[in-house]
């Protein structure tokens, strides 16, 4: 169980009502926004480290970075798409509550906004800062590769 539910009191089953319902749908989503930005903010480090120290970026030490980022990046992907499938379960079951009472107007509001929006567009950046956070860190080792070449051969 999630240490939130645990905190608010929340029976983590089918029998959730409404207000559990919008609760923890909140508690889940901000836990992907913030996970999310702290990895931006990992990959944005590991640009400007392999920026700023591109003199120590060894093909030994370029590998075991981009080994590390790499494991850190899937789990913290499992994690977020492990509360985003316990979001889409609660908004299906909002959907169910709906078919067999009236819901109140904030979660008309979610279920209409879930229904509109689908896959939520930060997914999309995942892969994006993945991809572009890997080329760069390989890019620079390649260019102080052949800053260095330059600079045994006197060009």
């Amino acid at each position: 169980m999630h240490q939130h539910t645990a905190k608010l009191g929340i029976r983590a089953t089918n029998q959730m009502n409404e207000v559990e319902l919008i609760t923890e749908i909140g508690i889940r989503t901000q836990y992907i926004w913030s996970t999310g930005q702290w990895w931006m903010s990992i990959c944005f480090a590991m640009i400007v480290a392999a920026h700023v120290g591109t003199e120590h970026l060894t093909r030994l030490i370029t590998i075991w970075v981009l080994a590390l980022f790499s494991i850190g990046s899937l789990q913290v992907l499992l994690a977020m798409a492990n509360n985003q499938n316990y979001i889409n379960a609660m908004y299906q079951s909002l959907e169910a509550l709906e078919r067999t009472a009236e819901l109140g107007p904030v979660a008309q509001v979610a279920l209409e906004n879930s229904r509109a929006i689908g896959i939520p567009p930060g997914w999309f950046v995942f892969p994006l800062l993945y991809i572009s956070t890997i080329a760069f860190v390989i890019l620079r080792h390649i260019h102080n590769t052949k800053s260095e070449q330059r600079d045994l051969n006197g060009t």
